[in-house]
């Protein structure tokens, strides 16, 4: 199927020539009516990415459990900047930034036992990982408690982050 791609895809590029972009800069009023235009898709909640590398319905029910509880889940810390900061009243935001995140779940099933394996891993740090039975108020339980896991991890390296980027520890270069 994929020799008969290529071989049509080569024909198309014989038959029209190169294929080139269309520069919008040069198009007139008139001829961008109808073109699509870039814009930001805003939406609410987590915009973490969250891989789904499961092999069963076990890992998949897990999956769509942790994924909806998780996007129901904002990161609430505390306002004030911790330690001694130079900087009296320096304040944050309430909830961080959690777009910075690649979030994978892993399964590895094992056979003829009716268990798997779950392992949830954060920018390739393994985080979390469970025996995992086939019924939905353990996959339930379990989703919760990744999802409170993976909470508290992204809370303690926002707020890490933010205590290295703080007045005390910049410095500026004299001893």
């Amino acid at each position: 199927m994929s020799r008969l791609r290529i071989i049509l895809g080569l024909f198309f590029i014989c038959l029209f020539g190169s294929i080139q972009a269309q520069d919008l800069t040069t198009l007139s009023d008139e001829e961008m009516n109808g073109t699509l235009k870039e814009g930001t898709l805003v939406e609410d909640g987590n915009s973490s990415l969250i891989l789904d590398n499961t092999r069963t319905k076990i890992g998949r029910d897990f999956y769509e459990t942790f994924y909806r509880q998780w996007s129901a889940t904002s990161v609430p810390v505390a306002t004030e900047l911790p330690g001694d900061s130079i900087e009296t009243g320096a304040r944050r935001p309430d909830v961080f930034n959690q777009e910075e995140f690649l979030i994978t779940i892993e399964e590895v099933p094992t056979p003829n036992v009716g268990t798997t394996i779950v392992t949830i891993t954060i920018n390739d740090q393994l985080l979390w990982q469970q025996f995992l039975q086939a019924r939905l108020d353990i996959i339930e339980a379990l989703a919760t408690n990744a999802v409170e896991v993976v909470t508290q991890y992204v809370a303690n390296y926002q707020e890490i982050q933010a205590q290295m980027n703080s007045a005390d520890q910049s410095g500026t270069g004299i001893f």
